[in-house]
């Protein structure tokens, strides 16, 4: 009876042994594997192709070769992609080379938000309380001059403030309404607007 108990545990030693053994070589097997594969570049190794490791070998070099055809075609189309302010610098940039001095007074702000009054050459840092209340009273005095570019570009020429408004909160008042769709107190604006200029 004793042999036998001794005969079954040594079975069961032996087999959890194996066991373990090849568990093992399975798992370092597959992380090897999934490190060549992760890798940009591979060493390539001579073997015979007609080998199951050649096969295996070549597998993953054409896996790592895909992965790096794709990741080169993705730095290409990012390399093309031309964002707007690639856009206006590189206006600015011309206008530089030929006309410098209108380009200085424009700015690269120009190139990039230009003046949806006609005026190229006013910025939105160029925005003075004169240049607000100007264009304010024009988009009141008309409403279809009023429209969401005009609207949207004189809140940032008010949110920038480079020249320092005075009425800077006047101005961000009307603005926010007529972006929130209330025109209903157009006449009182206009008062508001003319009481400003008198000052």
């Amino acid at each position: 009876m004793l042999k036998k108990v001794i005969l079954i545990a040594g079975t069961v030693l032996v087999i959890g042994g194996v066991s373990y053994f090849i568990h093992n070589a399975y798992e370092e097997k597959h992380q090897t594997q999934d490190k060549e594969v992760t890798q940009k570049v591979t060493v390539v190794t001579h073997t015979d192709s007609n080998s199951e490791k050649g096969i295996e070998k070549e597998a993953i070099d054409n896996e790592n070769k895909k992965r790096m055809k794709e990741y080169f075609e993705k730095l290409k189309r990012d390399a093309e992609k031309v964002t707007p302010e690639d856009i206006a610098f590189k206006k600015w940039e011309e206008g530089m080379k030929t006309d410098p001095e209108r380009t200085s007074r424009i700015g690269i702000d120009g190139f990039q938000y230009p003046n949806p009054f006609g005026e190229k050459t006013v910025n939105r840092g160029l925005v003075t309380d004169e240049i607000a209340q100007k264009y304010l009273e024009k988009m009141i005095s008309n409403k279809k001059e009023m429209t969401k570019a005009r609207i949207d570009w004189m809140s940032s020429a008010i949110h920038l403030n480079k020249q320092m408004l005075k009425h800077k909160e006047v101005y961000k008042e009307i603005l926010n309404r007529w972006k929130n769709g209330d025109f209903s107190k157009l006449a009182s604006e206009n008062k508001q607007i003319k009481g400003l200029v008198n000052e």
